[in-house]
C-alpha cells in the first residue's frame, strides 16, 4: 500500500507530507492543525522615525523618570542623567551600569564610540549604530544608540545577555533587574556539559569530534555520533561552549529531563529550547544569550542541516530500540534534488508536476529498493525538521520502521519560493 500523510500548518505555513510504498494500494489523508505562532522580530518605521537623531540635548529626555535599575539587588546610581522612556523603550545610560559590574570604559569622542572591557570581553557601542559587538561578534539593537545630556543610552538588554547578564523589566515597580545568568547544562551519561566549558574540557571528555560543521548561528557545532545512544551536538565559538543538543535517552538539563511529562515542565527557562515528542520531553537545544543567529545561507550548510537531521533520527531510532540506518548517497542526492526542485518551482508534494514519484526519483539516480519519503517546507534545521516528523504518525512511522536500512537527506532553498526552505528525508529498503 502506498500512504500519502499530508499535515497542514496554516498558521505559519509549514507544511509536511510522508510517504510509503508497499505493493497493496494506495490511501490518502490529510489533517489540518494550529501551531503556535512564531513570531518574527521586525524594526518599526515609527520608532526609527522618532529616533532619527541620535544625539539629544538636555531637556529632551525626562530627568524625574521613577525608572530605577538594580545589578544583583544593589541599586544603581544616575548622578547627571537617569533612564528615561523615549518612543516607548527604555534606554538607560550605561556607563553607570558596567562600571558596577566591573568594567573599565573608554569614551572615544571623536568616533562617539564607548568601549567596555573586562578580563577577555570587549563590548564596543557606537552612537547613531543599530550595530555594536561583543569581541568583535555584531549584534543588532532595534534602536540605535543616543547620546542624551553627554551619556551614550541603550534597551540594556542584549548588550548584557552577551556578556553573561539576564535583563528583567518590572512595568509595576519600574525597576530594570540585572543578575548574572544561570549556566546552562545538558548532563547524560554521568558527564555534564555547560555553556561557558572550554573546548579542552570538551575534548578530554569526549575526544576529538566526529564532524565540525556549521550552525545556525554564529559557532560551529562539534557532532559527536560514534554512538548513538550517546549523541550529542557541542556548539563552540572562540573556544568556549556556547550551544549544546541532544536527543539520547536519560539527558538531564536545567528546567526537564528525557521523558518528562509536558505538565511537569513547571516553567520554561530562556536559552533552553526542549522538544516534544507527543507530550513527553526528548530533545534539549540550549543556547547562550551571546550568540548571533546566520544571516547567509551556503552548500556547506545545508550539507551540515542534512548530516545533522541523518544523527538525531539515527539516535531517535536508538532511543526505540531500532538499529541504525547506514546513510546513502543515491538517496541524497535524489532527496536533495526533490527538496530543490521544490523550492525552486514553489510546490509541496511528494509527486513533482513532471509526474516523477519518490520511487521513480530514486531508480532515476541509480538506487534500487522500496523507498520511503518524508517532506517538509518551512524550516532551516535538520533538528527542528525532525522534531517535526517525530510528531506525525506517519513520519514517525517511516523513521523507526525496522526493515529500511539507509536513509538520505536533502535540503532545498530558494529565499524567493512560499517556503524558502525545504527538506527530504528518503528511506530505503
Amino acid at each position: 500500500m502506498v500512504t500519502l500523510c499530508s499535515r497542514i500548518f496554516t498558521v505559519d505555513k509549514m507544511y509536511l507530507m510522508g510517504y510509503n510504498s508497499s505493493p497493496r494500494g494506495v490511501r490518502i489523508i490529510k489533517k489540518t492543525i494550529s501551531i503556535k505562532k512564531f513570531a518574527s522580530m521586525a524594526i518599526s518605521f515609527v520608532l526609527a522615525a522618532l529616533l532619527v537623531f541620535a544625539v539629544l540635548p538636555a531637556g529632551v529626555a525626562s530627568a524625574s523618570s521613577n525608572i530605577s535599575v538594580s545589578i544583583s539587588g544593589a541599586p544603581v546610581d544616575f548622578p547627571d542623567q537617569r533612564p528615561a522612556v523615549i518612543a516607548g523603550r527604555t534606554m538607560v545610560p550605561v556607563r553607570g551600569v558596567f562600571m558596577q559590574l566591573g568594567f573599565d570604559v573608554h569614551w572615544d569622542a571623536s568616533a562617539l564610540r564607548a568601549t567596555f572591557t573586562k578580563d577577555d570581553c570587549t563590548i564596543v557601542i557606537t552612537i547613531g549604530s543599530y550595530v555594536f559587538t561583543t569581541d568583535g561578534v555584531e549584534h543588532f539593537l532595534d534602536v540605535p544608540a543616543m547620546l542624551i545630556n553627554g551619556r551614550t543610552m541603550v534597551p540594556l538588554r542584549l548588550p548584557l545577555e552577551t556578556v553573561g547578564y539576564e535583563v528583567d523589566w518590572n512595568p509595576a515597580s519600574q525597576v530594570v533587574a540585572i543578575r548574572p545568568s544561570v549556566p546552562l547544562f545538558v548532563e547524560f551519561g554521568g558527564l555534564r556539559f555547560t555553556t561557558g566549558d572550554s573546548l579542552e574540557s570538551v575534548r578530554e571528555a569526549l575526544g576529538m569530534a566526529d564532524r565540525i560543521e556549521p550552525s545556525s548561528s554564529d559557532y560551529l557545532w562539534h557532532v559527536y555520533n560514534g554512538d548513538y545512544r550517546r549523541f550529542i551536538m557541542v556548539g563552540v565559538r572562540s573556544g568556549r561552549v556556547v550551544a549544546l543538543y541532544t536527543n539520547s535517552r536519560g539527558f538531564v538539563t536545567n528546567n526537564a529531563a528525557y521523558g518528562l511529562a509536558r505538565g511537569s515542565v513547571t516553567a520554561s527557562l530562556r536559552g533552553v529550547q526542549l522538544y516534544f515528542d507527543n507530550n513527553s520531553v526528548c530533545a534539549v537545544l540550549v543556547t547562550a544569550p551571546n550568540v548571533a543567529p546566520r544571516r547567509s545561507f551556503d552548500a556547506a550548510y545545508f550539507r551540515a542541516q542534512e548530516l545533522q537531521c541523518f544523527d538525531a533520527a539515527n539516535a531517535f531510532r536508538a532511543n526505540h530500540g531500532v538499529g541504525p540506518l547506514l546513510w546513502d548517497d543515491v538517496a541524497a542526492s535524489a532527496a536533495r534534488g526533490h527538496s530543490q526542485d521544490m523550492a525552486n518551482r514553489n510546490f509541496f508534494s511528494h509527486n513533482c508536476p513532471n509526474g516523477s514519484t519518490p520511487t521513480s526519483r530514486y531508480s532515476r539516480a541509480g538506487g534500487r529498493g522500496s523507498v520511503g519519503e518524508n517532506i517538509l517546507a518551512g524550516r532551516s534545521t535538520g533538528v527542528d525538521a525532525l522534531d517535526f516528523w517525530v510528531n506525525s504518525s506517519n513520519h514517525r512511522s517511516n523513521l523507526l520502521r525496522a526493515t529500511y536500512h539507509s536513509l538520505g537527506v536533502g535540503f532545498g532553498h530558494n529565499q524567493g519560493s512560499r517556503y524558502v526552505f525545504y527538506a527530504t528525508q528518503k528511506f530505503i529498503g
